[in-house]
């Protein structure tokens, strides 16, 4: 086990091949990347993406509603029916 250093010496030392790989983002770094379950990513995501809609559509309803009593107009539009 070994790798060529950036003058093409030939390092074999196991601790250095170990260290130089680990500290590199195209060896264990991009090795984890690419063994890593996609999915779970997704359903993570997905998930918490339609937390992040929902905090939105709600500062959007307190951004109308203080928009409204600052300037003195009622939006119909924007209150809800329930």
């Amino acid at each position: 086990m070994g790798y060529y250093d950036e003058y093409g010496n030939l390092i074999d030392s196991v601790r250095e091949a170990r260290r130089h790989y680990v500290s590199r983002w195209d060896g264990l770094t991009l090795d984890l990347i690419a063994v890593f379950p996609m999915e779970l990513l997704a359903n993570f995501l997905n998930r918490h993406l339609a937390l992040y809609h929902l905090i939105r559509i709600i500062h959007i309803k307190l951004y109308f509603k203080s928009l409204q009593s600052r300037i003195n107009i009622k939006y119909d539009v924007f209150r809800n029916t329930d």
